[in-house]
């Protein structure tokens, strides 16, 4: 009998972790995209494509990967999926034109693409029937969480900036 889902939060936490980061990439680029469009001259549509990119490569690789999890083991594909994914976020950080960019973004599809299908099928194998639903709905949330994860960052920023520059300027007027 498979054990439950509350003596099995270890290895689910860590999975979801793992489903969460393989999602934040996606939406990386969004908060840093007027910084790149002002320093690196970038169009809007180059920016739009940069975000496609990671989709479209997540989408192509899926399949395949899929078929490596089953061939290799579960565990395996989800290591190499997030050492791609710290080489495209490194990739990224380091880049300074747009097809390093592209390059970057590509890799994080590919690295998606290890992970979703590996972690899902993870959880399948430690979680019993009754309790399947439930898993495969917190891997719906981490996706969720990671996907917007940068943009709340980002607003909590700006909302915390704001907050201090207007907290001196009355202090300033006093």
């Amino acid at each position: 009998m498979k054990k439950t889902i509350k003596e099995q939060k270890t290895v689910l936490f860590i999975l979801l972790s793992n489903i969460f980061i393989a999602f934040l990439g996606i939406g990386l680029i969004i908060p840093v995209m007027p910084s790149f469009i002002n320093i690196m001259h970038l169009s809007g549509k180059t920016m739009g494509y940069l975000v496609a990119a990671f989709a479209l490569a997540q989408l192509i690789m899926s399949p395949i990967s899929g078929k490596w999890v089953d061939r290799y083991g579960r565990k395996k594909i989800i290591i190499i999926g997030l050492f791609l994914f710290g080489i495209a976020e490194l990739i990224f950080g380091l880049g300074t034109h747009v097809s390093v960019l592209y390059l970057s973004r590509i890799l994080g599809g590919f690295s998606a693409a290890f992970i979703m299908p590996a972690v899902t099928a993870y959880v399948a194998d430690i979680t019993s029937v009754q309790e399947r639903p439930k898993a495969m709905g917190y891997i719906s949330a981490a996706i969720s969480i990671g996907f917007i994860s940068d943009l709340a960052s980002v607003v909590l920023l700006a909302n915390m900036v704001y907050v201090c520059l207007f907290s001196l300027r009355q202090l300033l007027l006093l």
